[in-house]
């Protein structure tokens, strides 16, 4: 599973784009990529801690946090 597209990084992380939206449209990817979401799902099943790194100094606005709960659903 990758991060979010480029062309959605740079918009939220450089062009302003508002976080609530950011997490929409990183869902509707993700949504669209369920396949590799579920073959990361198998891949972690069975671990007891899983590690989602990210490189920002916000932590609660990262595509990490979005992800980790797509994971759970």
């Amino acid at each position: 599973m990758s991060p979010p597209a480029p062309r959605l990084r740079t918009a939220f992380h450089h062009d302003g784009m508002p976080f609530d939206e950011f997490a929409r449209a990183y869902a509707a990817e993700l949504a669209g990529n369920q396949d590799a979401l579920d073959a990361l799902r198998q891949s972690i099943a069975g671990h007891d801690v899983v590690t989602l790194l990210f490189s920002s100094q916000d932590a609660d606005h990262t595509h990490a946090g979005l992800l980790r709960d797509a994971l759970a659903a």
